[in-house]
Protein backbone atom coordinates (compact mmCIF):
# COMPACT_ATOMS: atom_id res chain seq x y z
CA UNK A 1 0.00 0.00 0.00
CA UNK A 2 3.04 2.30 0.58
CA UNK A 3 3.18 5.17 2.69
CA UNK A 4 -0.39 6.40 4.17
CA UNK A 5 -0.79 10.18 4.70
CA UNK A 6 -2.67 11.10 7.61
CA UNK A 7 -6.68 12.56 6.72
CA UNK A 8 -5.51 15.43 7.78
CA UNK A 9 -3.05 15.81 5.55
CA UNK A 10 -4.52 14.55 2.79
CA UNK A 11 -7.34 16.58 3.17
CA UNK A 12 -4.81 19.65 2.98
CA UNK A 13 -3.31 18.23 0.32
CA UNK A 14 -6.32 18.11 -1.63
CA UNK A 15 -7.07 21.66 -1.02
CA UNK A 16 -4.04 22.78 -2.68
CA UNK A 17 -4.05 20.51 -5.80
CA UNK A 18 -6.09 21.46 -8.66
CA UNK A 19 -9.69 21.02 -9.39
CA UNK A 20 -10.18 17.67 -11.09
CA UNK A 21 -11.49 17.69 -14.49
CA UNK A 22 -14.09 14.70 -14.50
CA UNK A 23 -15.85 12.22 -12.53
CA UNK A 24 -12.83 9.84 -13.05
CA UNK A 25 -10.93 12.28 -11.21
CA UNK A 26 -13.37 13.27 -8.65
CA UNK A 27 -12.81 9.35 -7.89
CA UNK A 28 -9.25 8.41 -7.87
CA UNK A 29 -7.82 11.76 -6.88
CA UNK A 30 -10.07 12.97 -4.24
CA UNK A 31 -12.43 9.74 -2.84
CA UNK A 32 -9.52 7.39 -3.33
CA UNK A 33 -7.03 8.85 -1.10
CA UNK A 34 -9.61 9.98 1.17
CA UNK A 35 -11.11 6.23 2.16
CA UNK A 36 -6.48 5.34 2.42
CA UNK A 37 -6.54 7.37 5.02
CA UNK A 38 -9.61 6.33 6.42
CA UNK A 39 -8.34 2.66 6.78
CA UNK A 40 -9.81 1.19 3.83
CA UNK A 41 -7.32 -0.86 1.21
CA UNK A 42 -8.35 0.88 -2.34
CA UNK A 43 -6.65 -2.11 -3.82
CA UNK A 44 -8.07 -4.44 -1.82
CA UNK A 45 -11.33 -5.54 -3.66
CA UNK A 46 -12.77 -7.24 -0.72
CA UNK A 47 -12.41 -3.87 1.02
CA UNK A 48 -13.08 -1.50 -1.66
CA UNK A 49 -14.84 -2.41 -4.74
CA UNK A 50 -15.30 0.02 -7.63
CA UNK A 51 -18.22 0.16 -10.14
CA UNK A 52 -19.95 -2.52 -8.16
CA UNK A 53 -23.26 -4.33 -9.61
CA UNK A 54 -25.80 -4.52 -7.86
CA UNK A 55 -28.25 -7.54 -8.80
CA UNK A 56 -31.61 -6.21 -9.73
CA UNK A 57 -35.44 -7.48 -10.94
CA UNK A 58 -34.69 -5.90 -14.09
CA UNK A 59 -32.27 -7.50 -16.45
CA UNK A 60 -29.61 -5.33 -16.75
CA UNK A 61 -27.63 -5.15 -13.08
CA UNK A 62 -27.57 -1.80 -11.23
CA UNK A 63 -24.00 0.07 -10.97
CA UNK A 64 -22.38 2.21 -8.10
CA UNK A 65 -18.89 3.89 -8.20
CA UNK A 66 -17.82 2.35 -5.13
CA UNK A 67 -18.49 -0.16 -2.36
CA UNK A 68 -17.03 -0.61 1.61
CA UNK A 69 -16.96 -4.30 2.33
CA UNK A 70 -16.93 -6.17 5.15
CA UNK A 71 -16.48 -9.95 4.31
CA UNK A 72 -18.54 -9.77 1.66
CA UNK A 73 -21.51 -7.41 3.32
CA UNK A 74 -21.68 -3.86 1.68
CA UNK A 75 -20.90 -1.20 4.70
CA UNK A 76 -21.72 1.96 2.21
CA UNK A 77 -22.19 2.98 -1.10
CA UNK A 78 -20.37 6.09 -2.47
CA UNK A 79 -21.40 7.77 -5.98
CA UNK A 80 -19.22 10.42 -7.30
CA UNK A 81 -19.77 12.99 -9.98
CA UNK A 82 -18.13 15.42 -11.75
CA UNK A 83 -16.89 18.74 -10.36
CA UNK A 84 -19.92 21.26 -9.55
CA UNK A 85 -22.40 19.07 -10.70
CA UNK A 86 -25.75 19.61 -9.45
CA UNK A 87 -26.15 16.69 -6.33
CA UNK A 88 -29.67 16.97 -5.81
CA UNK A 89 -30.11 15.67 -9.48
CA UNK A 90 -28.64 12.15 -8.10
CA UNK A 91 -30.47 12.02 -4.80
CA UNK A 92 -32.59 9.17 -6.22
CA UNK A 93 -29.56 7.44 -7.56
CA UNK A 94 -27.92 7.12 -4.27
CA UNK A 95 -30.70 5.69 -2.87
CA UNK A 96 -32.01 3.22 -5.22
CA UNK A 97 -30.74 0.01 -4.47
CA UNK A 98 -31.20 0.60 -0.28
CA UNK A 99 -33.94 -2.64 -0.51
CA UNK A 100 -31.45 -4.69 -2.43
CA UNK A 101 -28.27 -4.27 -0.66
CA UNK A 102 -28.68 -3.41 3.39
CA UNK A 103 -26.27 -0.57 3.80
CA UNK A 104 -25.38 1.59 6.41
CA UNK A 105 -24.59 4.89 4.77
CA UNK A 106 -24.52 6.18 1.10
CA UNK A 107 -22.17 8.92 0.26
CA UNK A 108 -23.10 11.67 -2.50
CA UNK A 109 -20.00 13.75 -3.64
CA UNK A 110 -18.56 15.83 -6.72
CA UNK A 111 -15.35 15.85 -5.30
CA UNK A 112 -16.17 19.67 -3.54
CA UNK A 113 -19.46 19.00 -1.58
CA UNK A 114 -19.85 15.85 0.49
CA UNK A 115 -23.55 14.52 1.51
CA UNK A 116 -24.00 11.60 3.65
CA UNK A 117 -27.23 9.75 3.73
CA UNK A 118 -29.13 7.03 6.02
CA UNK A 119 -30.49 5.18 3.18
CA UNK A 120 -32.69 2.67 5.39
CA UNK A 121 -34.22 6.23 6.76
CA UNK A 122 -35.69 7.08 3.45
CA UNK A 123 -39.23 6.96 3.23
CA UNK A 124 -41.94 9.94 2.11
CA UNK A 125 -41.51 13.50 3.01
CA UNK A 126 -38.89 12.05 5.16
CA UNK A 127 -35.14 13.70 3.81
CA UNK A 128 -32.31 11.21 5.04
CA UNK A 129 -29.50 13.43 4.63
CA UNK A 130 -28.05 13.47 7.66
CA UNK A 131 -24.60 15.24 7.36
CA UNK A 132 -22.75 17.74 4.66
CA UNK A 133 -19.44 19.64 3.72
CA UNK A 134 -17.70 21.66 1.94
CA UNK A 135 -14.20 19.86 1.33
CA UNK A 136 -12.51 23.35 -0.04
CA UNK A 137 -14.03 26.08 2.94
CA UNK A 138 -15.19 24.08 5.82
CA UNK A 139 -12.66 23.54 8.79
CA UNK A 140 -10.57 20.82 8.08
CA UNK A 141 -11.03 19.81 11.72
CA UNK A 142 -14.88 19.30 11.20
CA UNK A 143 -14.30 17.51 8.13
CA UNK A 144 -11.52 14.93 9.41
CA UNK A 145 -14.25 14.61 12.27
CA UNK A 146 -17.09 13.65 10.30
CA UNK A 147 -15.62 11.83 7.64
CA UNK A 148 -13.97 9.59 10.31
CA UNK A 149 -17.30 9.16 12.65
CA UNK A 150 -19.15 7.94 9.35
CA UNK A 151 -16.77 6.50 6.60
CA UNK A 152 -13.76 4.92 8.58
CA UNK A 153 -13.30 1.56 8.50
CA UNK A 154 -13.27 1.38 11.87
CA UNK A 155 -16.46 2.82 12.36
CA UNK A 156 -18.43 1.36 9.69
CA UNK A 157 -17.59 -1.89 10.45
CA UNK A 158 -18.49 -1.44 14.49
CA UNK A 159 -21.83 -0.42 13.52
CA UNK A 160 -21.07 2.82 15.59
CA UNK A 161 -21.31 5.28 11.99
CA UNK A 162 -24.77 3.91 11.51
CA UNK A 163 -25.80 4.06 15.18
CA UNK A 164 -24.34 8.09 15.41
CA UNK A 165 -25.85 8.49 12.00
CA UNK A 166 -29.55 8.08 13.08
CA UNK A 167 -29.07 10.13 16.49
CA UNK A 168 -27.54 13.06 14.08
CA UNK A 169 -30.48 11.87 11.68
CA UNK A 170 -33.42 12.46 14.84
CA UNK A 171 -31.97 15.64 16.02
CA UNK A 172 -31.94 17.39 12.62
CA UNK A 173 -35.98 16.09 12.21
CA UNK A 174 -36.77 17.06 15.31
CA UNK A 175 -35.06 20.64 14.46
CA UNK A 176 -36.73 20.98 11.67
CA UNK A 177 -40.02 20.22 13.26
CA UNK A 178 -39.91 23.18 15.71
CA UNK A 179 -37.93 25.53 14.04
CA UNK A 180 -41.03 27.24 11.67
CA UNK A 181 -42.67 26.93 15.36
CA UNK A 182 -39.67 29.10 17.17
CA UNK A 183 -40.62 32.91 15.94
CA UNK A 184 -44.33 32.22 17.57
CA UNK A 185 -43.02 31.20 20.53
CA UNK A 186 -40.28 34.04 20.66
CA UNK A 187 -43.33 36.80 20.57
CA UNK A 188 -44.99 35.12 22.88
CA UNK A 189 -41.96 34.79 25.48
CA UNK A 190 -41.16 38.68 24.81
CA UNK A 191 -45.27 39.72 25.68
CA UNK A 192 -45.59 37.37 28.31
CA UNK A 193 -41.90 36.96 30.07
CA UNK A 194 -41.17 33.26 31.90
CA UNK A 195 -40.14 33.99 35.29
CA UNK A 196 -36.84 31.43 34.13
CA UNK A 197 -36.05 34.16 31.37
CA UNK A 198 -36.34 36.96 33.24
CA UNK A 199 -34.29 35.14 36.19
CA UNK A 200 -31.59 34.18 33.47
CA UNK A 201 -31.33 37.95 32.69
CA UNK A 202 -31.26 39.32 35.68
CA UNK A 203 -28.10 36.65 36.92
CA UNK A 204 -26.14 37.41 33.73
CA UNK A 205 -26.33 40.92 34.45
CA UNK A 206 -25.39 40.62 37.87
CA UNK A 207 -22.23 38.17 36.53
CA UNK A 208 -21.27 41.64 34.41
CA UNK A 209 -22.12 44.60 36.33
CA UNK A 210 -22.71 43.37 40.16
CA UNK A 211 -25.87 44.74 40.15
CA UNK A 212 -29.00 42.55 40.13
CA UNK A 213 -31.83 44.75 38.26
CA UNK A 214 -35.31 44.63 39.16
CA UNK A 215 -37.76 42.15 37.68
CA UNK A 216 -39.76 45.05 36.81
CA UNK A 217 -36.93 46.15 34.44
CA UNK A 218 -36.57 42.93 32.85
CA UNK A 219 -39.97 42.23 31.79
CA UNK A 220 -40.11 46.14 30.32
CA UNK A 221 -37.13 45.48 28.28
CA UNK A 222 -38.22 41.90 27.22
CA UNK A 223 -41.99 43.80 25.84
CA UNK A 224 -40.29 46.87 24.51
CA UNK A 225 -41.32 49.00 26.83
CA UNK A 226 -39.48 52.22 28.92
CA UNK A 227 -37.18 50.75 31.71
CA UNK A 228 -38.48 52.06 34.96
CA UNK A 229 -36.63 52.91 37.59
CA UNK A 230 -35.66 50.42 40.25
CA UNK A 231 -37.00 50.43 43.68
CA UNK A 232 -34.45 51.23 45.87
CA UNK A 233 -32.99 47.80 47.78
CA UNK A 234 -29.68 46.29 48.88
CA UNK A 235 -28.31 43.57 47.07
CA UNK A 236 -25.44 41.53 47.81
CA UNK A 237 -23.61 38.36 46.27
CA UNK A 238 -24.86 35.12 47.37
CA UNK A 239 -21.12 33.84 47.66
CA UNK A 240 -20.51 36.58 50.64
CA UNK A 241 -23.43 35.80 52.53
CA UNK A 242 -22.95 34.22 56.10
CA UNK A 243 -22.98 30.94 56.47
CA UNK A 244 -26.35 30.35 58.33
CA UNK A 245 -28.38 27.44 59.79
CA UNK A 246 -29.15 26.11 56.81
CA UNK A 247 -29.61 21.94 55.40
CA UNK A 248 -26.71 21.20 52.73
CA UNK A 249 -28.02 20.94 49.80
CA UNK A 250 -28.04 18.37 47.66
CA UNK A 251 -25.11 17.41 45.50
CA UNK A 252 -24.70 16.06 42.60
CA UNK A 253 -21.90 13.58 41.86
CA UNK A 254 -21.35 11.87 38.10
CA UNK A 255 -22.67 8.22 37.18
CA UNK A 256 -21.80 8.10 33.31
CA UNK A 257 -20.89 10.07 30.12
CA UNK A 258 -22.41 9.44 26.32
CA UNK A 259 -20.44 10.34 23.81
CA UNK A 260 -20.73 9.24 19.80
CA UNK A 261 -23.61 7.17 21.25
CA UNK A 262 -21.55 5.18 23.95
CA UNK A 263 -21.99 5.52 27.18
CA UNK A 264 -18.84 5.31 29.79
CA UNK A 265 -19.54 4.56 33.71
CA UNK A 266 -17.06 7.36 35.75
CA UNK A 267 -16.60 8.04 39.15
CA UNK A 268 -15.46 11.66 39.50
CA UNK A 269 -16.24 14.77 37.46
CA UNK A 270 -12.21 14.89 36.51
CA UNK A 271 -12.71 10.88 34.83
CA UNK A 272 -15.37 12.80 32.47
CA UNK A 273 -12.45 15.23 31.44
CA UNK A 274 -9.95 12.03 30.89
CA UNK A 275 -12.75 10.06 28.62
CA UNK A 276 -13.49 12.88 26.74
CA UNK A 277 -9.97 13.76 25.89
CA UNK A 278 -8.95 10.27 25.16
CA UNK A 279 -11.88 9.56 22.37
CA UNK A 280 -10.61 12.96 21.00
CA UNK A 281 -6.99 11.78 21.03
CA UNK A 282 -7.96 8.36 19.05
CA UNK A 283 -9.83 10.43 16.21
CA UNK A 284 -7.81 13.00 16.06
CA UNK A 285 -4.19 11.55 17.20
CA UNK A 286 -2.23 13.77 14.36
CA UNK A 287 -3.41 17.13 15.33
CA UNK A 288 -4.62 16.42 18.91
CA UNK A 289 -1.56 18.68 19.97
CA UNK A 290 -3.55 21.60 19.50
CA UNK A 291 -4.56 21.79 23.28
CA UNK A 292 -1.02 22.31 23.97
CA UNK A 293 -2.51 25.89 22.56
CA UNK A 294 -5.11 26.19 24.43
CA UNK A 295 -4.98 28.31 28.35
CA UNK A 296 -7.58 30.31 30.18
CA UNK A 297 -5.68 33.75 31.17
CA UNK A 298 -2.20 32.53 31.81
CA UNK A 299 -3.34 29.05 32.72
CA UNK A 300 -2.61 26.41 29.97
CA UNK A 301 -5.71 23.72 29.43
CA UNK A 302 -2.42 20.62 28.87
CA UNK A 303 1.19 20.19 29.02
CA UNK A 304 3.66 17.62 28.38
CA UNK A 305 5.19 18.40 32.02
CA UNK A 306 3.14 16.91 34.37
CA UNK A 307 4.48 18.85 37.31
CA UNK A 308 3.11 22.04 35.89
CA UNK A 309 -0.41 20.71 37.61
CA UNK A 310 -1.76 20.05 40.62
CA UNK A 311 -3.90 17.47 39.46
CA UNK A 312 -3.51 16.10 35.78
CA UNK A 313 -4.17 12.66 33.76
CA UNK A 314 -2.37 11.50 30.89
CA UNK A 315 -4.30 11.27 27.68
CA UNK A 316 -3.29 7.76 26.22
CA UNK A 317 -0.32 7.25 24.73
CA UNK A 318 -0.11 10.91 23.43
CA UNK A 319 2.25 12.13 25.95
CA UNK A 320 -0.15 15.10 26.99
CA UNK A 321 -1.40 15.61 30.40
CA UNK A 322 -4.57 17.42 30.66
CA UNK A 323 -5.40 20.06 33.73
CA UNK A 324 -8.31 18.58 36.18
CA UNK A 325 -8.10 20.54 38.66
CA UNK A 326 -11.22 22.17 37.95
CA UNK A 327 -14.99 22.22 39.71
CA UNK A 328 -17.67 20.28 38.54
CA UNK A 329 -19.23 23.13 36.15
CA UNK A 330 -15.51 23.57 35.02
CA UNK A 331 -14.87 20.04 34.17
CA UNK A 332 -18.28 19.91 32.02
CA UNK A 333 -17.71 23.19 30.23
CA UNK A 334 -13.70 22.47 29.53
CA UNK A 335 -15.16 18.57 27.80
CA UNK A 336 -17.27 20.47 25.77
CA UNK A 337 -14.73 23.45 24.41
CA UNK A 338 -12.35 20.62 23.39
CA UNK A 339 -15.19 19.25 21.60
CA UNK A 340 -15.64 22.27 19.59
CA UNK A 341 -11.62 23.00 19.00
CA UNK A 342 -12.17 19.89 17.31
CA UNK A 343 -15.14 20.70 15.46
CA UNK A 344 -17.43 18.08 17.02
CA UNK A 345 -20.54 19.41 18.53
CA UNK A 346 -21.05 19.80 22.42
CA UNK A 347 -24.41 18.38 22.06
CA UNK A 348 -22.98 15.02 21.28
CA UNK A 349 -21.72 14.65 25.41
CA UNK A 350 -24.23 14.23 27.72
CA UNK A 351 -23.55 13.63 31.59
CA UNK A 352 -25.54 11.54 33.67
CA UNK A 353 -25.56 12.62 37.63
CA UNK A 354 -26.91 11.05 40.83
CA UNK A 355 -28.08 13.21 43.49
CA UNK A 356 -26.60 12.72 46.88
CA UNK A 357 -26.19 14.42 50.66
CA UNK A 358 -23.03 15.56 51.58
CA UNK A 359 -23.88 15.13 55.36
CA UNK A 360 -26.07 11.66 54.76
CA UNK A 361 -25.54 8.78 55.78
CA UNK A 362 -25.29 7.62 60.15
CA UNK A 363 -24.49 10.33 62.54
CA UNK A 364 -22.05 8.40 64.67
CA UNK A 365 -21.38 9.80 68.23
CA UNK A 366 -20.49 13.39 67.62
CA UNK A 367 -22.80 14.45 65.31
CA UNK A 368 -24.15 17.71 65.64
CA UNK A 369 -26.82 18.15 67.30
CA UNK A 370 -30.53 17.56 67.27
CA UNK A 371 -33.58 20.07 67.49
CA UNK A 372 -37.02 18.71 68.89
CA UNK A 373 -40.24 20.52 68.41
CA UNK A 374 -43.88 19.04 69.33
CA UNK A 375 -46.98 20.56 67.89
CA UNK A 376 -50.42 18.73 68.98
CA UNK A 377 -49.02 15.91 70.65
CA UNK A 378 -46.94 14.91 67.40
CA UNK A 379 -43.15 15.34 67.80
CA UNK A 380 -40.23 15.60 65.43
CA UNK A 381 -37.17 15.63 65.31
CA UNK A 382 -34.76 18.06 62.80
CA UNK A 383 -30.99 18.54 62.08
CA UNK A 384 -31.06 22.45 61.99
CA UNK A 385 -33.07 25.79 63.75
CA UNK A 386 -34.36 26.43 60.16
CA UNK A 387 -36.28 22.86 59.69
CA UNK A 388 -38.18 24.06 63.25
CA UNK A 389 -39.23 27.21 61.91
CA UNK A 390 -40.39 25.60 58.82
CA UNK A 391 -41.77 22.47 60.30
CA UNK A 392 -43.81 24.37 62.38
CA UNK A 393 -45.08 26.65 59.71
CA UNK A 394 -46.08 23.56 57.48
CA UNK A 395 -47.74 21.84 59.98
CA UNK A 396 -49.87 25.55 59.85
CA UNK A 397 -50.71 24.96 56.55
CA UNK A 398 -51.75 21.51 56.41
CA UNK A 399 -54.43 22.06 59.11
CA UNK A 400 -56.16 25.48 57.28
CA UNK A 401 -55.43 24.73 53.92
CA UNK A 402 -56.39 27.40 51.30
CA UNK A 403 -56.74 30.15 54.23
CA UNK A 404 -53.22 29.83 55.41
CA UNK A 405 -52.57 32.32 52.57
CA UNK A 406 -53.84 34.87 55.00
CA UNK A 407 -50.07 34.91 56.55
CA UNK A 408 -48.97 36.65 53.23
CA UNK A 409 -50.64 39.66 55.17
CA UNK A 410 -48.71 40.02 58.25
CA UNK A 411 -46.19 41.98 59.15
CA UNK A 412 -44.88 45.28 57.09
CA UNK A 413 -44.56 45.84 53.42
CA UNK A 414 -40.34 46.07 54.82
CA UNK A 415 -40.40 43.01 57.00
CA UNK A 416 -43.39 41.00 55.91
CA UNK A 417 -43.63 37.44 57.58
CA UNK A 418 -43.96 34.94 54.23
CA UNK A 419 -44.31 35.86 50.82
CA UNK A 420 -44.67 33.71 46.88
CA UNK A 421 -41.25 35.28 45.97
CA UNK A 422 -38.21 33.84 47.82
CA UNK A 423 -35.89 36.69 46.52
CA UNK A 424 -37.95 38.73 49.60
CA UNK A 425 -35.71 37.22 52.25
CA UNK A 426 -31.65 36.43 52.61
CA UNK A 427 -32.54 33.07 53.66
CA UNK A 428 -36.21 31.45 52.87
CA UNK A 429 -37.61 28.00 53.30
CA UNK A 430 -40.69 26.84 51.30
CA UNK A 431 -43.56 26.39 53.11
CA UNK A 432 -44.68 22.18 52.17
CA UNK A 433 -46.34 23.02 48.73
CA UNK A 434 -48.00 26.20 49.53
CA UNK A 435 -45.74 28.40 47.16
CA UNK A 436 -45.28 30.31 49.86
CA UNK A 437 -41.75 31.25 51.50
CA UNK A 438 -41.01 32.28 55.17
CA UNK A 439 -38.14 33.65 56.28
CA UNK A 440 -34.91 31.17 58.49
CA UNK A 441 -32.14 33.73 59.32
CA UNK A 442 -34.27 34.08 62.51
CA UNK A 443 -32.19 32.75 65.71
CA UNK A 444 -33.89 31.10 68.67
CA UNK A 445 -35.54 33.65 70.81
CA UNK A 446 -36.63 35.93 67.48
CA UNK A 447 -37.55 32.72 65.71
CA UNK A 448 -39.91 30.93 69.02
CA UNK A 449 -41.80 34.60 69.36
CA UNK A 450 -42.31 34.24 65.73
CA UNK A 451 -44.00 30.69 65.31
CA UNK A 452 -46.10 31.79 69.04
CA UNK A 453 -47.18 34.36 66.89
CA UNK A 454 -48.12 32.22 64.35
CA UNK A 455 -50.23 29.79 65.95
CA UNK A 456 -52.24 32.62 67.76
CA UNK A 457 -52.84 34.21 64.61
CA UNK A 458 -54.24 30.74 63.50
CA UNK A 459 -56.23 30.22 66.70
CA UNK A 460 -53.96 28.15 68.60
CA UNK A 461 -52.25 28.41 71.85
CA UNK A 462 -48.57 28.93 71.97
CA UNK A 463 -48.28 26.39 74.69
CA UNK A 464 -49.53 23.73 72.50
CA UNK A 465 -45.83 23.93 70.99
CA UNK A 466 -42.52 22.62 72.68
CA UNK A 467 -39.14 22.86 71.20
CA UNK A 468 -35.75 21.30 72.94
CA UNK A 469 -32.80 22.99 71.90
CA UNK A 470 -29.87 20.17 71.32
CA UNK A 471 -27.67 18.93 74.12
CA UNK A 472 -24.43 21.81 74.51
CA UNK A 473 -21.65 19.26 73.60
CA UNK A 474 -20.06 21.80 71.69
CA UNK A 475 -22.03 24.98 72.48
CA UNK A 476 -19.71 27.09 74.11
CA UNK A 477 -17.11 24.88 74.39
CA UNK A 478 -13.22 24.94 73.43
CA UNK A 479 -11.87 22.41 71.14
CA UNK A 480 -7.98 21.33 72.94
CA UNK A 481 -7.03 18.55 70.23
CA UNK A 482 -8.37 16.22 68.15
CA UNK A 483 -7.41 12.62 66.50
CA UNK A 484 -8.04 11.06 63.13
CA UNK A 485 -6.21 8.30 62.01
CA UNK A 486 -4.58 7.80 65.16
CA UNK A 487 -2.76 10.74 64.94
CA UNK A 488 -3.43 13.74 67.57
CA UNK A 489 -3.46 17.02 67.06
CA UNK A 490 -3.30 20.14 69.48
CA UNK A 491 -5.46 23.09 68.89
CA UNK A 492 -6.92 26.25 70.82
CA UNK A 493 -9.57 26.95 67.94
CA UNK A 494 -12.81 25.57 66.38
CA UNK A 495 -11.50 27.15 63.31
CA UNK A 496 -7.75 24.73 63.44
CA UNK A 497 -10.07 21.79 63.92
CA UNK A 498 -11.87 22.37 60.88
CA UNK A 499 -8.21 22.89 58.79
CA UNK A 500 -6.11 20.13 60.66
CA UNK A 501 -9.41 17.82 60.11
CA UNK A 502 -9.37 18.68 56.12
CA UNK A 503 -5.96 18.80 55.50
CA UNK A 504 -5.43 15.30 56.91
CA UNK A 505 -8.38 14.63 54.08
CA UNK A 506 -6.14 16.14 51.50
CA UNK A 507 -2.94 14.19 52.26
CA UNK A 508 -4.98 10.64 52.14
CA UNK A 509 -6.80 11.95 48.99
CA UNK A 510 -4.49 14.00 47.40
CA UNK A 511 -5.80 13.27 43.31
CA UNK A 512 -9.12 12.95 44.25
CA UNK A 513 -9.82 16.00 46.62
CA UNK A 514 -10.50 18.83 44.20
CA UNK A 515 -13.92 16.74 44.43
CA UNK A 516 -14.74 19.09 47.36
CA UNK A 517 -15.15 22.26 45.21
CA UNK A 518 -18.22 20.90 44.32
CA UNK A 519 -20.03 21.14 47.99
CA UNK A 520 -22.08 23.80 49.15
CA UNK A 521 -24.19 24.83 46.17
CA UNK A 522 -24.82 28.39 46.56
CA UNK A 523 -22.60 28.91 49.57
CA UNK A 524 -19.86 26.99 48.68
CA UNK A 525 -17.88 24.93 50.93
CA UNK A 526 -14.43 25.46 49.75
CA UNK A 527 -12.97 27.68 46.46
CA UNK A 528 -10.01 28.39 44.55
CA UNK A 529 -10.66 31.61 44.97
CA UNK A 530 -10.57 32.68 48.73
CA UNK A 531 -12.65 36.21 47.98
CA UNK A 532 -15.60 33.97 47.80
CA UNK A 533 -15.28 33.09 51.15
CA UNK A 534 -16.08 34.82 54.11
CA UNK A 535 -13.42 33.81 56.24
CA UNK A 536 -11.01 31.18 54.04
CA UNK A 537 -8.40 29.26 54.61
CA UNK A 538 -5.99 26.81 52.79
CA UNK A 539 -5.95 23.72 52.54
CA UNK A 540 -2.37 22.69 52.88
CA UNK A 541 -0.89 23.36 49.48
CA UNK A 542 -3.71 22.20 47.46
CA UNK A 543 -4.16 25.57 46.65
CA UNK A 544 -7.97 25.31 47.70
CA UNK A 545 -9.53 27.46 50.78
CA UNK A 546 -12.46 26.41 52.87
CA UNK A 547 -14.64 28.47 54.48
CA UNK A 548 -14.26 29.03 58.34
CA UNK A 549 -16.81 31.14 59.57
CA UNK A 550 -18.86 28.40 61.46
CA UNK A 551 -19.71 28.10 65.03
CA UNK A 552 -18.69 25.25 67.04
CA UNK A 553 -21.62 22.75 65.57
CA UNK A 554 -21.44 23.73 62.09
CA UNK A 555 -17.63 22.75 62.48
CA UNK A 556 -18.27 19.40 64.11
CA UNK A 557 -20.74 18.88 61.31
CA UNK A 558 -18.80 19.87 58.52
CA UNK A 559 -15.79 18.01 58.92
CA UNK A 560 -18.18 14.98 59.30
CA UNK A 561 -19.36 16.00 55.76
CA UNK A 562 -16.35 16.21 54.95
CA UNK A 563 -15.20 12.80 55.95
CA UNK A 564 -18.50 11.08 54.37
CA UNK A 565 -17.71 12.50 51.03
CA UNK A 566 -14.23 10.97 50.83
CA UNK A 567 -15.38 7.52 51.85
CA UNK A 568 -14.76 7.33 55.53
CA UNK A 569 -16.48 7.27 58.73
CA UNK A 570 -17.10 10.03 61.19
CA UNK A 571 -16.45 7.55 63.68
CA UNK A 572 -13.12 8.24 63.16
CA UNK A 573 -12.81 11.35 64.17
CA UNK A 574 -12.66 12.38 68.41
CA UNK A 575 -12.68 16.14 69.07
CA UNK A 576 -11.28 17.24 72.96
CA UNK A 577 -12.45 20.00 74.07
CA UNK A 578 -13.49 21.99 77.59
Amino acid sequence: MGEVLSLRETLEKIRIAPEPDNETEVKFQIVAPLLMALGWDSSDRSQVAFEHQVKTAQRRPGRVDIALKREGHILAHLETKGPFEDLDRHVDQLLRYRFVEVVYVGVLTNGSEWRFYLPREAGPNQQPLFCSFDLRTDPIGRIAGDLKAFLSRDSLRDGSAEELAKQVLEARREIGDVGPKLPELWSKMLNTPDENLVDLISEQAFREFRLRPDPRQVRALLRGEEIPAAEPKTTAPDQLERPGEETPPPQVKPVAFELWGRRYEVRYWKDILEGVATLLYERHVSDFRLVLDRKKRTRPYASKQKERFKTARLIGDSGIYLDTNLTAKGIEARARELLELFEHSPEFLTIETEAVSAASGSTGPSAPYVWTYQLWETRHEVRYWKDVLIGVTTLLYQKHGHRFDRILGLGDPNHPYASINRRVFKSAGQVGNSGIYIPTNMRLKRGTARLHELLEFFGHSPDELTIETPPNQWLRSKPTAFELWGTRQEVSTWKEVLVGVTTQIYRSNPTDFDQILNLGGRKPYASLQARLLGSPEPVGDSGIYIETRLNSSQVVGRCEDFLRFFGHSPQDLTIENR
